[in-house]
Parts: C-alpha cells; sequence; structure tokens
C-alpha cells in the first residue's frame, strides 16, 4: 500500500524535549511520598509514555492515597526542575530545521507543561499553534485517540501521518491509529532500561537512534512507499 506522508506528529517527552530522566525522578519522589517502594527504573518501564492522570489512578487503585491534587502537583514539580535542567533532545533543532512537511506535537502531558518545555528549549517555533494533549480526549496512550484527534485537527488522513514516538506505549498508539511510527532509541534516558525495547508488543515501521538523521530517514522512507 502506497502511504504519502503528509504530516508528522512528535511526542513530546523523549523526542522533543530531553526530560524523562527529569519526569521519571520526580515521579520516584512523588510515588515514594505516598508509601509505594518504587525506584526510576521501575517508574521508567511502568510509566514512561502513560499520562500522568492515568499513573495517579492506577497507583490509587493499588491502595496508595493518591489525592485529587497528586498529577498536578507532579507536573508542577516537574516544571520547577525544568526550569534549571531542561534542554532539547540531541539534534532535534538540527532535523525540525531541514523538515519541509507540516509537523505538530501529540503529548500525553498537559498543554500547559509541553507548552512550557518547548518555550524554555527555544522549540516552540516549529510547532506553535499546533500543540495537542491527551487532556484533549478521553484516552490517552496506548489508546490512538490523541493521535487521530490530532491528525483530524490538522485536516489529515492517519494512514497519511507519521508518528514519531519513543516510548512503547506511544508506538502501540500509533499502530492502532493505522500510522507508520518510527521508534526513536537515542533518548539520554534509554539506558535506564536496561533491556532491549519490547518489539514484540508494539510494531515500528523504522527505528533509529540519532535525531539529525530523521529528515532524510522520512525521505527514503516516503521514497520507498512511493514507488
Amino acid at each position: 500500500m502506497v502511504r504519502k506522508i503528509e504530516l508528522v506528529i512528535f511526542d513530546c517527552d523523549g523526542v522533543l524535549l530531553d526530560s524523562e530522566r527529569i519526569s521519571c525522578e520526580c515521579a520516584v519522589a512523588a510515588l515514594q511520598s505516598v508509601g509505594l517502594q518504587i525506584d526510576i527504573d521501575t517508574v521508567f518501564k511502568r510509566f514512561v509514555g502513560v499520562p500522568r492522570h492515568d499513573m495517579a489512578m492506577q497507583v490509587a487503585a493499588e491502595g496508595y492515597p493518591v489525592g485529587s491534587n497528586f498529577a498536578a502537583d507532579l507536573e508542577h514539580s516537574i516544571v520547577e526542575v525544568f526550569e534549571q535542567r531542561l534542554h532539547s533532545v540531541r539534534g532535534v533543532e538540527q532535523a525540525l530545521s531541514r523538515l519541509t512537511l507540516p509537523v505538530c506535537v501529540a503529548s500525553g502531558s498537559p498543554l500547559s507543561y509541553v507548552r512550557r518545555g518547548l518555550a524554555l528549549t527555544g522549540l516552540s517555533r516549529f510547532f506553535e499553534p499546533h500543540l495537542f494533549s491527551s487532556s484533549m480526549v478521553s484516552r490517552g496512550k496506548p489508546a490512538p485517540d490523541l493521535f487521530l484527534y490530532a491528525a483530524e485537527q490538522m485536516g489529515v488522513a492517519p494512514e497519511h501521518c507519521l508518528v514519531i514516538e519513543d516510548s512503547p506505549s506511544g508506538v502501540k498508539a500509533a499502530n492502532a491509529a493505522g500510522m507508520p511510527v518510527f521508534w526513536f532509541l537515542g533518548g539520554s534516558h534509554i539506558d535506564l532500561e536496561k533491556r532491549p525495547p519490547d518489539f514484540a508488543s508494539a510494531h515500528a515501521d523504522l527505528t533509529f537512534d540519532s535525531m539529525p538523521q530523521l529528515p532524510d530517514l522520512i525521505d527514503s522512507f516516503c521514497a520507498k512507499n512511493a514507488s
């Protein structure tokens, strides 16, 4: 099947923002504060790519005293650390500068968080106002809702969208949306997992670990699928 790519949908954390380690560290502190004995490796395996609200609901269902403000308080603590430590993923600005296709962001994080992170790293100019958050849909990743919503808002059919993701949850969401997906394995947080990605549970059309390669990889993918 020929797939003409008309839109590139970027996840945010770990793809645009080098933020996953910061987020995991803050999540460990927040979860330990309610009595859950958890380390950063486990947080990475369980919750990277999962909206903070969904994480809170999972932990509450396990019997831990997670209050109604848990997710919001966690977001606030993450953004506070962002102000001092946040950087963009290495090479992503170079890649975005070379892309000629329309782009947007579809993130499991709240819109205010995404907007602040992009502003701090100077990436806003590539995406505003095309920012979409799981708060805009009923189900977060790995459900396809957010990617389908972003495609609809951008006026592009799902099969003509390409997703750039770094988590199994996000790759699964792209699979469920019927969108081709590139799995980025070059984030500084990848060593947290200490095991190969679960390729059996999520299918990527391509994996890559150097963000500056992305424009050429997209060009090759488009040429291959047009032939």
